[in-house]
């Protein structure tokens, strides 16, 4: 049983978490960071948050790249 002061929702942005670096734009300067982390935990890379840096991650971060 959830009371409803234990409720905790998260919102998770997907085009924020694509900010790799963080310098407030995607491009393909975050999909390199990305690429040298594949198949690592490296939280920063991991778009979906599934626990693992991989293609999808990837597929995320090129969807938002101007």
């Amino acid at each position: 049983t959830i009371l409803k002061e234990q409720a905790v929702t998260v919102v998770h942005s997907y085009e924020r978490a694509s900010d790799v670096n963080t310098d407030g734009d995607i491009t393909l300067a975050d999909l390199s960071i990305a690429l040298v982390h594949y198949q690592s935990a490296e939280a920063s890379c991991d778009i979906n948050l599934d626990g693992v840096v991989n293609t999808l991650d990837y597929i995320i971060i090129v969807s938002y790249i101007r």
